[in-house]
């Protein structure tokens, strides 16, 4: 590998699909990629059993021996300047503002108004036009609106990578990048989501207003582990699995968080018995969350299905939604529930043939 060179990348694996009848050999997506480039779908691979899956390429800069999270031009995201979470308002001064992204800004398609909004025209929306250093010549929007509206804290509704154009972000595909469309301005050729997304929460930040982040844990859509490990990370739908038991996928695939087995760990590769999808989200509900989402996040699971299970020791209350102030971490709350009934561990499906 070439120091200073951006590399786009694929794993190749047979597929894990159980919706599938034949496990043929495909490309996918690093399930931990930091940044995604749907400009360049996978190919099919060389192999007689090789089959197109076309998911967006992971994309890493090496430097000095290191693999380092940046956009696909080479930009890599700066966290100096940040203010420290005691000069930010507290949890019981906080006035949130809910945003799907792609509602900052409006565009008219076929007689009908769309939100096509990115994180660029947000950070319009908390920066005041007279400040040179943050100010985004947006004039789709009213810069600054949100300072007038006197709110302290921003909600941003799933910034995760997923398949969808126009999208709330639900149905996230690739949780540890920023999504990929919303980081790609109109007329913007390559696109910019992980710097923008962070030039976002440092805006904020700057303004005195917090981040928070919405992000659905209980399903997925095309996430990568369909292909890499169904059966370990995913409830198979309508085999009597209890973890399906009054949960919805809303067209994706629920994630199980009562399955212990023995496997690799998603980051550290240590193969050890552990819950997978519980090992694969636990970068998500700590204080410095994961590596696109900022120092400050909220996690959201709403209906989708308890967070019991997947939250570390003492986080989740059963049955209502809380707030909660982590142990040593004064002014920082997450937002969990409702967590439910425990639920009976399933046991281990068949799997495919993956030799």
């Amino acid at each position: 590998m070439a120091n200073g060179q951006v590399y786009l990348y694929r794993f190749k694996v047979r597929d894990g699909n159980v919706y599938n009848e034949e496990h043929r050999i495909l490309y996918c997506t690093d399930p931990t990629a930091t940044t995604v480039d749907r400009r360049f779908p996978a190919p099919s691979p060389q192999d007689e059993e090789g089959v197109a899956s076309r998911p967006p390429a992971g994309v890493v800069l090496y430097r000095d021996g290191m693999l380092i999270p940046c956009n696909p031009g080479g930009q890599t995201v700066g966290w100096e300047g940040d203010a420290a979470a005691d000069d930010l308002p507290s949890n019981d001064r906080l006035v949130i503002y809910e945003l799907p992204t792609r509602w900052s800004r409006a565009a008219a398609a076929g007689g009908i108004q769309v939100g096509n909004g990115t994180f660029r025209d947000v950070t319009g929306l908390i920066t005041s036009a007279t400040d040179d250093d943050l100010a985004v010549a947006l004039p789709a929007i009213e810069q600054g609106h949100l300072l007038e509206l006197g709110v302290n804290a921003l909600e941003l509704l799933p910034p995760a990578d997923i398949d969808d154009v126009l999208t709330w972000g639900y149905g996230t595909a690739n949780y540890f990048a920023a999504a990929f469309h919303l980081g790609l301005p109109p007329g913007q050729q390559a696109p910019t989501a992980s710097t923008d997304l962070a030039a976002l929460i440092l805006a904020c930040h700057r303004q005195g207003v917090r981040f928070f982040c919405d992000m659905a844990m209980a399903f997925g859509r095309n996430v990568p582990y369909r292909q890499v490990n169904f059966g370990d990370f995913l409830v198979q739908a309508g085999v009597g699995d209890p973890e399906e038991a009054g949960r919805e996928g809303f067209g994706g695939d629920l994630f199980t968080y009562n399955y212990a087995t023995e496997s690799y760990h998603p980051f550290s590769g240590t193969r050890e018995t552990l819950v997978p999808a519980r090992e694969y989200m636990n970068p998500w509900p700590r204080p410095q969350g994961p590596p696109t989402a900022g120092p400050r996040t909220r996690i959201h699971e709403g209906v989708h299905g308890p967070l019991d299970d997947v939250l570390p020791p003492g986080w989740a209350a059963a049955g209502q939604r809380e707030q909660h102030r982590l142990p040593g971490l004064p002014a920082r709350f997450h937002r969990v529930g409702p967590a439910g009934l425990a639920r009976p561990r399933r046991q281990r499906r068949p799997l495919p043939d993956r030799r």
